[in-house]
């Protein structure tokens, strides 16, 4: 007990001064890097450790309740399930070392992307087999024979991958379209200009007015023409909700 009560002191001691130590590391680095390279080196250290954390606290979180359940409830009408707290420890501390590197994935993506040494599209050619691959390495890392607890790991692992294809897709955002985004982007730029167009034509035509005529029948027409356009909004707007909010179809 004394000695996995030290163990685990020194463990949470070591993931807790970390953060610490890799800010003092840094900061010691600081002057032998230009301002572009210290950018690129906080920001990929800050998201490494970000993520590393968010895979340990997936671990203690939802892994380890799971796993123990299945691990107590498995055989127990047969005999009384024993857990060894040096065991206990041994596996929550190899789970929360591969887990939190299985959450770097999208960092390392974006580095092999950014440094041109594997594309966005590789990774996406192999997106047919990555969910057997992320099956295979789930069923191994997870404790247990659970199959739930296999697809709870499967799954953020997948959502990894795809995050981190993003994030090698904005890399060099020229080799492809992640998710439609381009196409998505096209549309609503075109949206936003016909909106636009829209929008404008009333103070296009109040200027064509005060050009063509001026003086006080400008004003008058002017006036005509605003209202003209509110009467016509208002008139959209009434049959839009009439058409879509009502039950009612054209």
């Amino acid at each position: 007990m004394f000695g996995a009560t030290l163990n685990l002191s020194i463990n949470g001691g070591k993931l807790a001064a970390f953060p610490v130590l890799v800010v003092g590391f840094l900061s010691l680095l600081r002057p032998l890097f230009p301002s572009r390279w210290w950018r690129f080196l906080t920001t990929y250290t800050t998201l490494t450790l970000v993520l590393f954390l968010t895979g340990v606290s997936f671990v203690y979180f939802v892994m380890m309740p799971v796993s123990l359940n299945f691990l107590l409830t498995f055989g127990s009408d047969i005999a009384v399930p024993v857990i060894l707290l040096d065991e206990y420890m041994r596996l929550l501390t190899s789970l929360f070392a591969w887990i939190g590197l299985v959450f770097l994935l999208p960092v390392i993506m974006n580095l092999l992307a950014r440094f041109r040494l594997i594309s966005y599209q590789q990774f996406k050619r192999v997106h047919r087999i990555v969910p057997w691959v992320v099956l295979f390495f789930s069923a191994i890392i997870s404790p247990g024979l659970d199959g739930l607890l296999t697809v709870f790991v499967a799954v953020p692992m997948y959502l990894l991958y795809l995050v981190g294809l993003g994030g090698a897709w904005l890399a060099h955002p020229e080799e492809g379209n992640y998710l439609f985004i381009k196409t998505i982007g096209r549309w609503l730029r075109k949206v936003r200009s016909g909106l636009a167009w829209v929008l404008r034509r009333p103070v296009v035509m109040i200027r064509w007015v005060r050009w063509k005529y001026g003086g006080g029948k400008s004003m008058r027409l002017t006036i005509f023409i605003v209202l003209v356009t509110v009467a016509t909004a208002l008139g959209i707007d009434r049959w839009l909700e009439r058409t879509f909010y009502s039950g009612k179809r054209l």
